[in-house]
């Protein structure tokens, strides 16, 4: 039977949606069978409209691919303008590139970086730099953001990926595990594999720690055209998000999603806003 054509894609997205769902499937550790499954049998898909091939090894992935790659995408390029270069801090399985891809008004080569600090996704992010062309451009690194020093840091990763973070834990939490995992300068990454040239769009999506890489990378802010990003309100306001990105020369565009535990959001250069 090959695995890539089993009916089951639909029901595991409405399942992986399910709360009720997911605690259940963390207590009968389904989430860990289904995932060493899917390690041994990737799904591999191909967007139809686009020909961008995008790799599931994931559980969770099937819904995060849904969500980047389906009819209502989590992102938007509005405001946003022509992109020839893009981070993806916060890859995850690197699906944002595979969207990104397909868009009209990007350049055909994409070139950038996709940075994680789970170093399983990030196996995937470079599959898929490697397995379409207009992503060739684009380098996998792994690592921590938004220490902003050298060496190693703490990381809490989850069984399911979405949910793994740098923040700080709350008292009596339990599903993470603690990694030491290196500490990355996207600044100085993106220097080396992509040159001294401007990062037209910054997608940031790192489970609250947000302002800490704000604070820690203001030479990578000043070369950044564009920011889409998700904020999460247990760690940050958008109003606070919005007075750091501010003091780098961005404005809100508009808000993409938002709901009690955090939001979407794009901020453009305000000299770019204007012009528009």
């Amino acid at each position: 039977m090959n695995p890539n054509r089993l009916p089951l894609q639909p029901l595991v997205i409405r399942l992986s949606r399910s709360p009720g769902i997911r605690r259940a499937a963390r207590l009968l550790r389904l989430h860990v069978l289904a995932n060493a499954w899917l390690h041994v049998f990737p799904v591999v898909r191909e967007v139809a409209a686009t020909g961008v091939k995008y790799r599931v090894r994931r559980v969770e992935c099937f819904a995060l691919a849904a969500d980047m790659m389906g009819a209502e995408p989590l992102y938007s390029l509005a405001g946003v303008g022509r992109v020839e270069t893009f981070a993806d801090v916060g890859c995850n399985a690197g699906y944002f590139g595979c969207w990104l891809a397909g868009q009209p008004g990007t350049a055909y080569r994409l070139r950038g970086l996709a940075v994680d600090a789970n170093a399983d996704v990030v196996a995937d992010a470079a599959w898929h730099a490697k397995n379409n062309t207009r992503l060739s451009g684009v380098e996998a690194v792994h690592g921590m953001v938004g220490t902003g020093r050298d060496g190693h840091g703490i990381f809490y990763e989850h069984a399911s990926s979405v949910c793994s973070t740098a923040a700080p834990l709350p008292l009596g939490s339990s599903g993470w595990m603690a990694r030491r995992v290196p500490c990355v300068s996207v600044e100085r990454e993106w220097r080396r594999a992509v040159g001294d040239v401007p990062c037209d769009l910054l997608k940031l999506d790192i489970e609250g720690y947000e302002l800490e890489f704000f604070r820690a990378e203001p030479a990578f802010m000043r070369r950044t055209r564009a920011v889409v990003m998700e904020w999460h309100k247990h760690r940050a306001s958008l109003g606070q998000v919005e007075s750091v990105l501010a003091s780098y020369g961005f404005v809100l565009h508009g808000v993409l999603r938002e709901d009690d535990g955090f939001g979407t959001a794009t901020f453009v250069r305000r000299a770019h806003k204007e012009a528009a």
